[in-house]
């Protein structure tokens, strides 16, 4: 936050949250569900630039933080990006194949938040509006065992 003032740039933070991961964990177990957070962390790193951050908070929450964001058009982009990702079947072991998606929500400093406690929590509350906007709940397939050739 301190770079971003000097260099008079944005910093935008993403807040996603996992639909979709609680019935992995209860109906493949969470072996599985530790398959999934490892494959979505894998995704999001790959998604954003070097420059970037990308952490799990807990639970099936991660934040990714885009720095250097001039002009914001770019993060628009980037997300766009992940989230494509993101959506994208997810082999597990036993070969069987399962889903997520992920909610996000955006705040960016210093336009709504000035420490990074007020910046999580903006973003957090941008993602739970979004969850809460969404009609149609998300229908995963929950792994039927591929077919090998």
């Amino acid at each position: 936050m301190a770079n971003a003032t000097r260099q008079k740039q944005q910093v935008a933070l993403c807040f996603l949250d996992l639909d979709g991961f609680k019935a992995i964990n209860d109906q493949l177990g969470h072996e599985a569900g530790d398959e999934v957070l490892l494959a979505v962390a894998a995704r999001l790193s790959r998604s954003v630039r070097t420059i970037d951050t990308v952490a799990r908070l807990g639970g099936d929450e991660f934040v990714v933080l885009l720095t250097q964001i001039n002009p914001s058009d770019q993060i628009t982009f980037i997300l766009d990006r992940a989230m494509m990702e993101l959506e994208k079947p997810i082999p597990l072991k036993g070969g069987r194949v399962t889903q997520v998606r992920a909610s996000a929500g955006v705040a960016f400093f210093p336009e709504q938040a000035q420490t990074a406690a007020a910046l999580i929590d903006a973003a957090d509350q941008a993602m739970y509006a979004v969850k809460r906007a969404r009609k149609e709940p998300f229908n995963m397939d929950m792994g039927a065992p591929t077919q090998s050739s």
